[in-house]
């Protein structure tokens, strides 16, 4: 019984996902670019104990233009420069992966929803680096405008 719930429930997240289309997810992904803002979030990095977890006060604003749903792929412009990133259109929104010159993988979710307390779309930016051969990961949280 266990195994059929399981595959039953797989089967329903594939669907949704599948059926995430251009046309069928709502304004976010008619969206011609996305400019983003993210403030304060999480910094963890690897001690001899184990991993270490503190606030950040950081703060970047990036951009995401030339969004290309069909063939995923789209152009970020941020602070470290610019470069094509990898466009996943997902049941949630839209998921954008980079990866850095220095090896570094870095994904960004915008979904596809605006809470009344905010003025974009919710948006969470996780970064997967290495800092002196250790895990170095980071996750901001923010909004994102879309220009129609």
């Amino acid at each position: 019984m266990k195994t059929a719930t399981t595959l039953c429930v797989t089967m329903t997240l594939v669907t949704s996902v599948l059926s995430a289309t251009p046309e069928g997810s709502g304004s976010l992904l008619s969206a011609k670019s996305l400019v983003c803002t993210t403030g304060p979030g999480v910094y963890t990095a690897w001690t001899p104990d184990g991993p270490s977890t503190k606030p950040s006060t950081n703060s970047a604003v990036f951009a995401f233009s030339n969004l290309d749903p069909r063939s995923g792929t789209a152009r970020l412009e941020g602070e470290a420069g610019k470069g094509p990133v990898r466009m996943l259109i997902t049941a949630a929104g839209i998921t954008f992966i980079e990866q850095t010159r220095l090896g570094g993988v870095f994904i960004t979710t915008v979904y596809d929803t605006r809470p009344s307390s905010t003025a974009g779309y919710v948006v969470v930016d996780t970064r997967h680096n290495t800092l002196f051969g250790e895990p170095s990961i980071s996750q901001y949280f923010g909004t994102c405008k879309a220009a129609f």
